[in-house]
């Protein structure tokens, strides 16, 4: 599936359709476009907690780990990790269950615990 690249010059409007379209929809797609529009939503929200402030640029600022990448790393539990990142202003809960940390605050809050 080709999908057509939106940049600088041209809007979103390009490639999705106007809101108002929802309300043409059969009753029985509204679930599938509900979870289609959350997994587009889910997606952009990864791709903004990779992003800094060049992000107007299109230069990537951060990587963001997994809870589990973390866990390895830090050698506890993802369920510590899990709980922890309550703590963390580094760290988004994109949705239940899929947590991403960025690399540079994991790095600074560890640089501060062995302080």
């Amino acid at each position: 599936m080709s999908v057509p690249r939106v940049d600088a010059d041209h809007t979103v409007a390009a490639v999705l359709p106007p809101i108002e379209a929802v309300d043409t929809l059969a009753p029985e797609v509204l679930v599938d476009f509900a979870t289609q529009t959350a997994a587009l939503h889910a997606r952009a929200m990864a791709r903004l907690t990779t992003m800094g402030r060049s992000a107007a640029r299109g230069v990537v600022d951060d990587e963001c780990l997994t809870a589990e990448e973390v866990a390895t790393h830090l050698q506890v539990s993802p369920e510590w990790v899990y709980k922890q990142a309550a703590k963390w202003s580094f760290a988004m809960k994109l949705a239940p269950k899929v947590l991403r940390i960025q690399r540079a605050g994991l790095l600074r809050w560890m640089a501060q615990r062995r302080r």
